[in-house]
């Protein structure tokens, strides 16, 4: 009843315990990255979260002589769609809010998720003022469409505060600040706006690519 020696005996048991270390090795090289996204995205919408957001900056800071724009973004409404159809439509609509975000923002900027309803957008290739101020009414607009939720339409707007920092990371998160305190400013005007921070110089030079 013992198997007869053979070559392929011989080899077997190496090259089992070399696939069982392959195997092994990528599962946890695939757990790790999943580790790695969890970390720095937001669950429920998918995109980038705070600290990827604050890690967005520290490359910029070390790669960066150029300008570059920071907005604040909160909904305008949202608290309604809330206590009316509950948190299953809240989040439906963040999910939507932020798949608009994503492709409007797509290649010039990059949209975060601050938390709760707030968004964060770093303009990193389109960084002239007009350019940054099109792309918040852009935002304002896309934002603002119907959300289709059960047979309800859901709707809820968005303002945009914004602020233009210079490279250096301190300073981005300094004008973060600022472009907060210009979003609550465009809160106080009536929402739905764009407000740009004091700060804010009157000519953005720009390191635009082509669209």
């Amino acid at each position: 009843d013992v198997a007869p020696y053979s070559d392929l005996n011989h080899y077997a048991l190496p090259v089992f315990c070399t696939l069982t270390a392959i195997a092994f090795i990528w599962a946890l090289h695939r757990q790790n990255a999943e580790s790695a996204h969890r970390a720095s995205h937001d669950m429920l919408t998918g995109l980038p979260n705070r600290f990827a957001f604050e890690q967005a900056v520290a490359r910029a800071s070390g790669q960066r002589t150029r300008p570059l724009a920071v907005m604040q973004i909160d909904l305008d409404g949202f608290k309604s769609v809330n206590d009316t159809y509950g948190h299953a439509a809240g989040d439906f609509v963040l999910q939507n809010v932020s798949a608009r975000l994503r492709a409007v923002c797509s290649p010039a900027a990059t949209p975060f998720r601050n938390g709760g309803d707030e968004f964060i957008v770093l303009c990193l290739k389109r960084t002239r003022r007009t350019d940054v101020e099109r792309l918040a009414q852009l935002i304002i607009e896309q934002v603002s469409k119907p959300i289709h939720w059960r047979g309800q339409e859901l709707f809820v707007g968005a303002s945009v505060g914004i602020a233009f920092p210079s490279s250096s990371g301190a300073r981005v998160f300094g004008a973060l600040e600022e472009a907060d305190a210009a979003l609550y400013a465009a809160k106080q005007n009536g929402k739905g706006c764009v407000v740009l921070a004091p700060s804010s110089p009157q000519k953005v030079a720009s390191d635009a690519i082509a669209a």
